[in-house]
């Protein structure tokens, strides 16, 4: 690309993965004279995906009766399309064929495919890469979900993902849009007991998913099913009713004078988290007020979550808080 451009470089950089894993080279001389003898019995005259064509034996209309007729013809049904162009290019790439023209580039035969064809010389090129795609996993729902209703919110999310230029999978999972179209949530109040939803993902995109469900609804007769969602028995947290202390007393009046967390913390020579703590004791027996640590619309999230999630976790909150 360099070199096309105007700036000159050796052909090998040892940068890339071409150079640094070059894939090992095969006896392909069976391959090879197949694709070259095509290549001859229709006079040097076509393009590489014809070439392709005539060895797989296409019945498409651009195919010349004449070339059916042809010995070689439908010689390479035993191999797909795809297997076929790579060993053409690998044969362009190393010598034994030309690529001519611009608007319709055909391939020709060069000095260096003769050997091949008339000789006992042998070819040697590297195999293909087979990439093998993972089927999607198979998602187990307990109750019967609506089908027409779960491909309309993979659309939706699909349209939300290309807005905002991100995978699919990072705006809900299938699995949470399966939720979804089983449970039927009609607000925001039942967004919690669906997977995937956190209180980001609330705020986020739980309104447009909420207005696809319920026009789904009204079209089709249909009611909420989130009561048999039911969330998980969480263990009854027994709460230790704590003291104030002359420690924890000497953080708040230094707080009320009007010092900050740092300064009280500074001052005290104790750390931050523990003047947090002290200040902490006096927000939950009511002498300070919460608003003036917490923001309310993050303590609207953190409510939302904490209903999810419980409150035996602050790792678990954390995660499903926005920073």
């Amino acid at each position: 690309m360099l070199n096309y451009f105007g700036e000159k470089t050796s052909d090998y950089g040892g940068s890339c993965d071409t150079g640094l894993d070059k894939p090992e080279l095969q006896d392909m001389t069976v391959t090879a004279k197949k694709i070259l003898r095509k290549v001859y019995r229709v006079k040097q005259g076509f393009g590489m995906r014809y070439v392709v064509d005539i060895l797989k034996g296409s019945n498409s209309e651009k195919i010349r009766e004449e070339h059916k007729k042809l010995s070689v013809y439908g010689i390479g049904k035993d191999r797909p399309k795809e297997e076929w162009m790579h060993y053409i290019k690998e044969l362009l790439h190393f010598g034994y064929l030309q690529q001519t023209g611009s608007e319709f580039p055909v391939i020709k035969l060069t000095d260096k495919s003769n050997p091949v064809l008339f000789t006992s010389e042998k070819v040697y090129l590297s195999a293909p890469v087979h990439v093998t795609i993972a089927k999607e996993p198979v998602i187990y729902q307990q109750h019967a979900y609506e089908k027409g209703l779960f491909e309309n919110l993979k659309k939706l999310r699909n349209q939300i993902a290309h807005e905002e230029n991100v995978p699919a999978y990072l705006i809900l999972s299938d699995s949470s849009l399966l939720d979804l179209a089983t449970y039927l949530p009609f607000s925001k109040t039942d967004l919690p007991n669906i997977s995937g939803f956190g209180a980001f993902k609330i705020e986020k995109y739980g309104t447009p998913f909420l207005e696809m469900i319920q026009d789904y609804c009204k079209e089709h007769r249909l009611v909420s099913q989130v009561e048999l969602k039911r969330p998980k028995k969480t263990k009854k947290i027994s709460v230790v009713k704590e003291r104030a202390s002359d420690t924890k007393r000497a953080s708040y009046e230094l707080y009320r004078s009007g010092k900050s967390v740092n300064e009280i913390a500074a001052e005290r020579q104790l750390s931050i988290v523990t003047i947090e703590g002290h200040l902490s004791f006096y927000i939950t027996n009511g002498e300070l007020d919460i608003k003036d640590f917490v923001p309310a619309d993050k303590q609207e999230l953190i409510e939302v979550a904490v209903f999810q999630y419980g409150r035996l976790s602050l790792k678990l909150l954390k995660e499903n808080l926005p920073e």
